[in-house]
C-alpha cells in the first residue's frame, strides 16, 4: 500500500517530496474503505481458521466469485495469503491495514503542492481506477495516466507503467 504511504509522507513532511508518485492507490482520505473489505475478510479467517479451512472458505465466498469476474490479479493476491508464515499474525496485519487508512484529508490532499503523478488501471477491485482519478482531481499539480490492466495484459502493463514513469520523471531530473 505504497501509494497510502506516499501521499501521507507528501502531506505530513512536505519538505522532504519534490515529487509524487501514486501508483495504484487503494485509498484516498476514508479510513477502511469499501474496497479493502476483500483484506478484512482473508485477516479475520486466517485469524479463525487454519490456512486451509481459511482458504477453502474464502474461495467458496461471494467475494471470491467477484474478484474472479472482475478481478482476477485481485483474487490471486488474496490467495497467495494463506500461505504466509504465522497466519495469525499475517491476519492480525491484513485487518490492520483494511481498517486503516493514509491518515490525511481531503484539504490536505489539496495542498499538495509538488508535481505528481497518479497511476491507475481498470480490472482491480482493490486499487479502484475511481480512487486515482479523484487523488488526481484533487492535487493541483497532478497529471492521471490510466495503463492496460495487469490482469488483461501483463507486458502491456509493464511497459505502460514504465512509460509513465519516465515521462514523468525524465523534466524532474
Amino acid at each position: 500500500m505504497g501509494a497510502a504511504l506516499a501521499l501521507r509522507l507528501a502531506v505530513h513532511k512536505p519538505a522532504r517530496v519534490r515529487a509524487l508518485v501514486l501508483a495504484r492507490p487503494a485509498w484516498v482520505a476514508q479510513a477502511a474503505p469499501e474496497n479493502m473489505k476483500p483484506y478484512a475478510v482473508v485477516g479475520n479467517l486466517l485469524m479463525r481458521h487454519s490456512p486451509e479451512d481459511a482458504r477453502r472458505l474464502f474461495d467458496d465466498s461471494a467475494i471470491a466469485g467477484e474478484l474472479a469476474r472482475l478481478a482476477p490479479d485481485n483474487l490471486a493476491s488474496l490467495q497467495g495469503f494463506f500461505n504466509r508464515p504465522d497466519p495469525v499474525l499475517f491476519g492480525r496485519l491484513l485487518s490492520a491495514i483494511a481498517g486503516d487508512g493514509p491518515g490525511v484529508s481531503e484539504a490536505d490532499i489539496r495542498a499538495i503542492a509538488v508535481p505528481t503523478l497518479v497511476i491507475g488501471h481498470d480490472h482491480d477491485l482493490v486499487h479502484r481506477l475511481a480512487d486515482a482519478q479523484t487523488l488526481a482531481g484533487l492535487i493541483p499539480s497532478a497529471r492521471l495516466c490510466t495503463i492496460t490492466a495487469k490482469s488483461q495484459d501483463r507486458a502491456a502493463y509493464r511497459l505502460e507503467f514504465r512509460a509513465c514513469l519516465s515521462e514523468f520523471l525524465e523534466p524532474l531530473a
